[in-house]
């Protein structure tokens, strides 16, 4: 397999920092990566980005009945639990890399 030269323009650097700290972030005990993905997501929840914007729009539009500070307190939970699962996501790709390794190893021993 060829790298691929082109993902590393300016255009992907911010991937390569997101994947980086979450690459640093792996060994922390799952209980503080929990909690510092529930204050992540809190603080998201806050912020006037567009796509918080569109969720906080379509929790409107589906949830009509809804008192506004229920929705409010709807959206910051869904970006709560989106960052903690970013964090459980990496974590689970360091177990599955774990397993790989095992594997490996247990294959060289018997071919």
């Amino acid at each position: 397999m060829k790298p691929r030269l082109s993902l590393l323009r300016p255009r992907y650097w911010p991937t390569w920092l997101a994947l980086g700290i979450l690459r640093v972030m792996e060994p922390l005990p799952y209980a503080f990566l929990h909690w510092l993905g529930r204050r992540i997501g809190g603080l998201v929840a806050r912020l006037p980005l567009s796509f918080v914007g569109i969720a906080r729009r379509n929790i409107e539009l589906c949830l009509p009945g809804m008192a506004a500070e229920e929705r409010e307190q709807l959206l910051k939970e869904h970006f709560r639990s989106a960052a903690v699962g970013v964090f459980e996501t990496a974590l689970a790709s360091k177990a599955l890399n774990t397993c790989k390794l095992r594997w490996r190893a247990v294959a060289e021993r018997f071919c």
